[in-house]
């Protein structure tokens, strides 16, 4: 009966280490700069119509500005204004692709309010469809 207590009792303190492994590895990596990153370049890619505040959007992901700057720019290569105008334009061409909508349309569905600026864009970085 003891063998069976002591045994039982060594599989518990077993799971119970793995489970704060587990959790103590959950905890560094959310405190992780570039796990916070990648977070952050998923948001930014599924809200890439909206208008930002780089403020808000830093202390959301406890970062600094600068960093989130600078972290960006060496993961993708482009300041972040850049890959949001980037992103924008490849659902613009997408769209325009894709759908019946009217062009004015499309660019203001897709975040951008002046359409001119759009045009310039979209000819300057995509090659039309």
């Amino acid at each position: 009966m003891d063998l069976q207590n002591s045994l039982e009792y060594r599989e518990f303190l077993f799971f119970k280490l793995i489970t704060i492994i587990d959790q103590s590895q959950r905890q560094a990596q959310k405190n992780n700069t570039r796990y916070k990153l990648y977070l952050l370049l998923n948001h930014l890619q599924e809200n890439c119509f909206d208008e930002y505040d780089w403020h808000t959007i830093a202390q959301h992901f406890h970062l600094t500005l600068t960093t989130m700057f600078r972290h960006i720019k060496q993961a993708i290569g482009l300041a972040l204004e850049n890959d949001i105008k980037h992103l924008r334009l490849l659902s613009t061409r997408s769209k325009i692709c894709e759908c019946d909508m009217k062009i004015t349309q499309i660019f203001i569905h897709c975040g951008f309010i002046n359409c001119t600026h759009c045009i310039v864009l979209y000819k300057k970085y995509l090659v039309l469809c």
